[in-house]
């Protein structure tokens, strides 16, 4: 089997032997006892292994210094192998706190600052969490307690917030609130609670009438929507004024009856049978209604072909009621 285990040439048959990869034969663990940390862990990482770092008492190393690793120099390691380097913390060592629960910005100034006794070098490392709040510690490396030496280095893995989505804003308004929310939980939505409520003219009590969000537009997950609630109309006092002209097919001198009813219960509020147009609608003391339908049923005349008993075809003027569509009247609010 020629050329399985690398690259000599064969100088009897000219061919080159060519290593194919099948058998990893490593490298050699360099020694790194009496290096400091940073530099052991440059030179380890350089041949792709995995480093962790271990503190401990030493009364012959020098404080930051490595004085044992877990794999003895010379022995044979692969990329993505695991090796431990134990770091001399001195004969004492300074004691690591506790910053988790803090804010990056505490944790970092209570780990660093040489006021304080420890001098240590901050690592930051973000990470999402769907308990801890957003820019505040979740755990630390060394653990609290730990001794290690001065200006050592502290990682700190800060929070993130929960991982985020997009999702496009749903239209909450005209649902009521129980689905309104249903809706927002689904999404994975934050909202406001208890909502607010407020007066509208265009959604019934109970009804969403408001929100903080247009619909369609993106957002992130986690958003916090504010959405307001109908009390219904607001209470208040109006007056109507109004024109009404005749219809375009009205036949003048005809009664016409006009009839305006409240938006709210279809209840007629005012009623007049005409023989003219144009008509004035003059109410005062409207309660609680800004708008009504108003309705015009009139007499129209159309020509109709009659057949007679001998077979002959006339035309003959033949008259029905006919109401317009509703048209809205907005009233005038008083108080």
């Amino acid at each position: 089997m020629l050329g399985l285990f690398g690259g000599n040439k064969n100088g009897d048959n000219g061919n080159t032997a060519v290593n194919t990869g099948l058998f990893n034969t490593g490298s050699s663990m360099p020694d790194v006892v009496g290096m400091t940390q940073v530099e052991a862990e440059d030179t380890l990482k350089a041949l792709g292994l995995i480093v962790t770092v271990e503190y401990q008492f030493s009364s012959s190393a020098k404080e930051g210094t490595v004085f044992l690793s877990s794999i003895m120099e010379g022995q044979t390691v692969n990329s993505g192998d695991k090796v431990t380097i134990f770091v001399s913390s001195g004969t004492d060592g300074v004691l690591v706190p506790d910053v988790t629960g803090l804010s990056q910005a505490e944790a970092t100034v209570k780990l660093s600052d040489p006021g304080t006794g420890a001098g240590f070098n901050v690592e930051i490392v973000k990470e999402n969490s769907d308990t801890v709040e957003k820019g505040t510690v979740i755990r630390q490396d060394p653990a609290e307690d730990s001794r290690i030496p001065r200006g050592s280095t502290v990682t700190l893995y800060v929070s993130l917030g929960t991982e985020t989505a997009e999702v496009s804003m749903p239209d909450l308004r005209g649902k009521d609130e129980v689905e309104a929310i249903e809706t927002l939980v689904e999404l994975g939505l934050d909202y406001e609670t208890p909502a607010e409520e407020q007066y509208s003219d265009t959604y019934e009590q109970g009804q969403v009438c408001y929100q903080n969000y247009s619909p369609g537009i993106t957002i992130s997950t986690g958003s916090k929507i504010v959405y307001k609630v109908s009390k219904g109309l607001e209470p208040a006092v109006y007056s109507c004024h109004h024109t009404v002209s005749a219809p375009a097919d009205y036949i003048a001198g005809t009664p016409a009856t006009l009839t305006l009813f409240k938006m709210d219960t279809q209840e007629a509020m005012w009623s007049v049978t005409a023989n003219d147009f144009p008509q004035e609608i003059n109410i005062s003391g409207i309660d609680s209604v800004p708008y009504g339908m108003l309705y015009v049923t009139y007499t129209v005349s159309t020509l109709q072909d009659v057949t007679d008993m001998a077979g002959n075809v006339t035309q003959q003027a033949v008259t029905s009621q006919k109401t317009t569509p509703g048209v809205k009247v907005q009233f005038t609010k008083v108080q």
